[in-house]
């Protein structure tokens, strides 16, 4: 995966798009996105396969509270025609993708909808360390979740997207749309970012 990333980062390179004001074609917007998740999986499997044989953070906490924490991870609020809010708490990362696909559904579904703002908070649960979605078992799990999610954030950073960070301990997964957010705003009482540790980092 690490040299699939070194391989499609030159493809990106050389085929670059004509002119500093014309947008990337197919092959180099596609060379980036695989540069970016071919390393990025890499990492999330060594990641996986170094704790995955450790007490997680989910087993270790009554179900009943995990649950509750997923149920109120992503709350989405319909402001007027065009706009809705989101508020987005580390407890997501345990979602499934179908579970988060309909808890967006109202905005990626909605193409009037053409502003969303995004709060990131803290969640009862997941923390900088959760990288990993519940229940997953094998590399394929874990890839096709963050497969998915970068779908999404693709459909959310293509509405005008403000992300606001509240939180002082989030999962990584938010921290990805908060750097995907044409607008960023840092409302955290923390002025410095913390991009998790090893081995629970991935980028």
């Amino acid at each position: 995966y690490i040299w699939m990333g070194i391989r499609h980062a030159g493809m990106a390179m050389l085929t670059r798009p004509d002119g500093d004001d014309s947008k990337p074609t197919c092959e180099q917007q596609r060379a980036m996105e695989d540069c970016y998740a071919s390393c990025k999986s890499s990492a999330l499997f060594a990641s996986f396969d170094a704790v995955s044989k450790r007490s997680s953070v989910v087993a270790s906490v009554d179900d009943a509270v995990v649950d509750a924490a997923m149920a109120q991870s992503i709350t989405v609020e319909r402001s007027g025609p065009d706009f809705a809010t989101v508020i987005l708490t580390s407890d997501f990362i345990f979602l499934a993708v179908p579970q988060i696909q309909q808890k967006f559904a109202s905005i990626l579904g909605d193409k009037d909808v053409t502003r969303v703002h995004v709060r990131l908070t803290d969640g009862e649960v997941g923390s900088s360390r959760s990288i990993f979605p519940r229940g997953a078992a094998k590399h394929g799990d874990i890839f096709k979740w963050h497969r998915k999610w970068e779908q999404i954030m693709a459909t959310l950073s293509n509405r005008e997207l403000v992300c606001t960070v509240e939180g002082i301990d989030l999962c990584p997964p938010q921290m990805e749309l908060f750097f995907a957010a044409k607008v960023r705003q840092w409302k955290a009482p923390v002025k410095k970012v913390c991009w998790g540790q090893a081995p629970f980092w991935y980028s």
